[in-house]
């Protein structure tokens, strides 16, 4: 009788997993469709939102990038008529200055995270930098005053 049982078992499995897998009404079916293309959408709308937040993003910080390069090179020019002390010092302040803006340029550049957690990551970090890089422009005008 065990034996039996454990033939029977198996083939009740299979009996009701065959019973299970009836095809879906039309009306079920329809739903199922309908809910993966309203998902399909909504992806496509958060990507599609995600992508334009990430351009206004770095239009903005070009922008600033743009305004802190025109500082700068009123600044080489004032280090370039400064005297011997003070050409030296303000040659290695444009210095660093320009390094730290070439930094911030690369990571601009390389904004290219996909997911909405590792843009914002991302965006924080660079809000960091660029405001780090203002901060650095701000103690550095008093210098070139």
């Amino acid at each position: 009788m065990h034996k039996a049982a454990v033939l029977l078992l198996p083939l009740v499995g299979l009996a009701l997993l065959v019973a299970g897998c009836q095809p879906a009404s039309p009306e079920a079916q329809h739903k199922r469709d309908e809910a993966r293309r309203k998902s399909q959408e909504a992806a496509e709308a958060t990507t599609a939102a995600l992508r334009q937040e990430k351009e206004d993003y770095r239009r903005r910080i070009q922008k600033d990038l743009d305004e802190l390069d025109a500082q700068l090179a009123q600044w080489k020019a004032r280090a370039a008529r400064a005297t011997a002390d003070g050409k030296t010092k303000l040659q290695k302040r444009v210095e660093e200055l320009q390094a730290k803006r070439d930094r911030v340029k690369v990571r601009l550049d390389d904004l290219g995270a996909d997911s909405k957690s590792a843009w914002a990551e991302v965006r924080k970090g660079l809000d960091q930098a660029v405001g780090d890089l203002k901060d650095a422009f701000a103690r550095a005008r008093d210098e070139f005053k």
